[in-house]
């Protein structure tokens, strides 16, 4: 199951809601209470204009568990300190393309410092929006942001900012891919 939506809607649709990828962006950069209530009245709207493939289309949209929300806030409200996070996951995988050793690289220590810069960061998000900043929340998000670095749970068409579940690891078949040719 896919930890994030990747409905990239097409076709018409009016300044009446506005354009519809954009509101479904709104959706999960929104508070996480009221995703139920917003994403079922961007359907009604979407059916209201006889757009009834796009309007199922938004209904399936999962609400976002509390660590995936947050992951999406620092996705949408932090993206410097995530799009550095990015670079130095890319950094360290053209790294292991190399096989070069990561440990004492300054694109692992950038990796650690966005890691925790992001953590701090989601902290004061679940503080502001009333959530538990426990150590296994805390785990939950630091967990999906070392997997969105390091490409797991997702391939390069995902939609990152629209996760509903937690990131898992990158696996072996990812792993696979930096494996001398036979």
């Amino acid at each position: 199951m896919l930890a994030f939506a990747t409905t990239r809607l097409q076709g018409p649709v009016t300044s009446d809601p506005p354009h519809t990828d954009d509101a479904i962006d709104d959706l999960y950069r929104g508070p996480r209470e009221g995703f139920i209530e917003s994403r079922n009245a961007l359907s009604r709207q979407l059916q209201d204009q006889g757009l009834g493939e796009q309007a199922a289309a938004v209904r399936a949209l999962a609400k976002p568990s509390v660590s995936a929300w947050t992951v999406n806030q620092l996705w949408w409200k932090h993206r410097e300190a995530y799009d550095a996070l990015h670079a130095a996951g890319a950094d360290l995988a053209e790294l292991q393309r190399q096989a070069v050793s990561v440990a004492g690289q300054p694109a692992n220590d950038a990796r650690r410092a966005a890691i925790l810069a992001l953590r701090k960061t989601a902290e004061q998000i679940l503080i502001a929006s009333g959530h538990a900043t426990s150590t296994t929340m805390l785990r939950r998000v630091t967990q999906s942001l070392e997997a969105s670095a390091a490409g797991g749970s997702f391939g390069p068409n995902a939609t990152l900012g629209r996760l509903h579940a937690d990131l898992a690891p990158p696996g072996f078949g990812q792993v696979q891919q930096f494996a001398a040719p036979a």
